[in-house]
Formats: C-alpha cells, sequence, structure tokens
C-alpha cells in the first residue's frame, strides 16, 4: 500500500514565505519550507533592523497590503512572525535554510525569531545556517537534508 504524503509548501523571499507561510495557515495539513525566510517585513523589505532593506519594494508592499503609510506597516501585526499559533497548533513542521551572514534578510531579526516563538508554542522548527554564506546563493548544495526533513514531516504517522 502507498503511502500518503501531506502537501509541502516551499517559498523564496519575498513574497512566497509570505505566501506559503498563509496558505498553511489556511491549510493546517501543509509542510512548511522556506530559503532565506523574511519572516517579519519591517526588517526586509522595510530596512527597519540591521539589515539593508529596499525602498522600493518597500514602498510596493505599503501600497499592496493598502495601508495609509509607513507607521500603520510598522503597527501590522499579521508578519508571518506575529501569526505563528495557528501553524503550531496544527502540528506543522517549519524548515528553513539561510546564510548566516545574511545582510539583506539578517537571521537574527527573521528566521531565528520563528524558530524561538515556533519552538516556545510547542512547534516543529528545524534551521540550516549555511555559514559564512550572505543572502545569494539560496538553497544547498546537497538538498539531503532538507529532503529527509520533508520525508520525516510530510509522511503521515
Amino acid at each position: 500500500m502507498a503511502q500518503s504524503l501531506r502537501p509541502v509548501v516551499s517559498g523564496v523571499p519575498p513574497e512566497t514565505v509570505r505566501l506559503s507561510l498563509r496558505a498553511t495557515l489556511l491549510n493546517s495539513s501543509q509542510l512548511a519550507r522556506a530559503r532565506n525566510p523574511a519572516g517579519d517585513f519591517k526588517s526586509w523589505p522595510g530596512g527597519k533592523g540591521k539589515g539593508q532593506g529596499s525602498r522600493g519594494d518597500w514602498r510596493a508592499l505599503i501600497k499592496c497590503y493598502g495601508f495609509k503609510d509607513e507607521a500603520e506597516a510598522l503597527a501590522y501585526p499579521g508578519n508571518p512572525i506575529d501569526r505563528l499559533a495557528p501553524l503550531a497548533k496544527a502540528k506543522i513542521a517549519l524548515i528553513h535554510v539561510g546564510g548566516d551572514a545574511d545582510d539583506a534578510v539578517p537571521p537574527a531579526e527573521n528566521a531565528e525569531i520563528i524558530e524561538q516563538r515556533y519552538q516556545a508554542l510547542g512547534g516543529t522548527f528545524e534551521i540550516i545556517h549555511k555559514p559564512g554564506v550572505n543572502h545569494h546563493p539560496h538553497g544547498l548544495d546537497d538538498p539531503t537534508p532538507v529532503v529527509n526533513f520533508i520525508l520525516k514531516h510530510s509522511t503521515p504517522s
């Protein structure tokens, strides 16, 4: 008898990570995977922390979300880092891959916050740091750790 796998949502920032996590929120039978995840848009594209940000993408985000100004965007409570409880409650495993020297999407403002909050909520989270690597290249030379994580967490128990 063939095993049934849970769907896997995969994303690369910026928009696809937010969309993949949002899709996962809407369908609690999924597993989410992200590369160089921008979990807080204040960090990227906002550039309001240590990251370099992107003024054009920040303006586009404010327009896309319908915020009246930057202050409203900065106060928005709907960033992925703020919406983890439903994912943890649904027992959705998350894996993030990113460079630990990323100056566009600093891990300390994004993936590491997600990791801390998600694990505090009882969620399964794995982060794969690429030592000395900046934002690019995405992914791993050897995808085996990601494949193993997906197989482990997407097969129904």
